[in-house]
């Protein structure tokens, strides 16, 4: 801002000057020489239109930074996907109304971080996570929403959901997994997930719709472990 500032100041001189100089000129001239007159006139046209480019320049370049900034805020810096803040931003916008009807949430864990960090080391873990959270953006165009919640959890939002649309996107990442896995020079991926829609009158609003589709999570992956659940882990 101190930039912007200093080219306005700039401007607002550049101008005094030349107003200045065409009230001096008027008054010792008695008006008699039109052709400086028509000189200062187009001189200050043509300064008006060159300021106004400047800014307009200026304005572009600050509205792009504006914009990376907040695309920063909001995608998480690993898997360039929506972040936490994101997630909250979502959240927010149903702050303490009623659940909409047509709300879904998915909740999703890579199920197999832990041993992927114990076999091969956590930039290996690290890479899974960017692998599987690509397919998550890819699985969700044209569905929802989607961002890390931390660790291996991911939280999938449709605002404009039906059962056919979060089944749709669990097969687009079943789907995608599955190619994944094929290639045996993969990294393989194992995930787990949650499902809450229509749920009914307990569920009152978003955060308990997706705390309730993490729930489910818990105890798919409860029973799938034998009681022992991976949990997230923080990378």
């Amino acid at each position: 801002m101190k930039k912007m500032d200093m080219v306005k100041t700039i401007e607002l001189i550049a101008f005094a000057v030349i107003a200045v100089i065409a009230i001096v000129f008027v008054v010792s001239q008695n008006g008699r020489n039109v052709r400086v007159m028509n000189l200062l006139l187009w001189l200050s046209l043509a300064m008006s239109f060159f300021f106004i480019f400047l800014d307009f320049n200026f304005y572009s370049r600050e509205d792009a930074k504006y914009e990376k900034l907040i695309r920063d805020i909001s995608s998480d810096p690993m898997t360039k996907i929506g972040n936490r803040y994101s997630i909250d931003s979502l959240i927010d916008k149903y702050a303490n109304l009623p659940l909409p009807a047509d709300f879904g949430c998915v909740v999703l864990t890579l199920s197999n971080i832990r041993s992927i960090n114990d076999a091969k080391g956590r930039n290996e873990g690290n890479a899974a996570i960017r692998k599987f959270s690509l397919i998550l953006k890819m699985a969700s165009v044209g569905y929802c929403f989607v961002g890390r919640n931390g660790g291996n959890k991911f939280v999938a939002m449709f605002e404009q959901g039906t059962e056919d649309s979060i089944g749709h996107f669990i097969e687009r990442v079943t789907e995608k997994v599955k190619e994944n896995n094929a290639d045996d020079s993969n990294t393989k991926l194992e995930f787990e997930y949650g499902i809450a829609f229509h749920e009914g009158e307990e569920v009152k609003e978003v955060t308990d719709l997706i705390s309730l589709a993490d729930q489910r999570v818990g105890m798919r992956t409860l029973e799938e472990n034998g009681g022992k659940p991976e949990t997230a882990e923080e990378i």
